[in-house]
């Protein structure tokens, strides 16, 4: 497993939040996504479809129903 200080995401987290219009919470896991190059799996499409909207949703994969 992969541990990764909050310290390192705190700013990219917030750069997307503010670009999003979206909440910090949700947008500290996008950045950790980006940093070690992983996939967030989100069942949130309004979440993806804001990302997608600002071209940051290369990491993002959306939960099948």
């Amino acid at each position: 497993a992969m541990v990764v200080p909050t310290a390192d995401l705190i700013g990219p987290a917030w750069a997307v939040a503010k670009a999003l219009d979206h909440s910090i919470y949700d947008c500290l896991y996008l950045a950790c996504a980006e940093h070690t190059n992983q996939p967030l799996v989100t069942a949130d499409r309004r979440f993806l479809d804001k990302a997608r909207a600002k071209g940051r949703d290369a990491s993002i994969r959306l939960l099948a129903s």
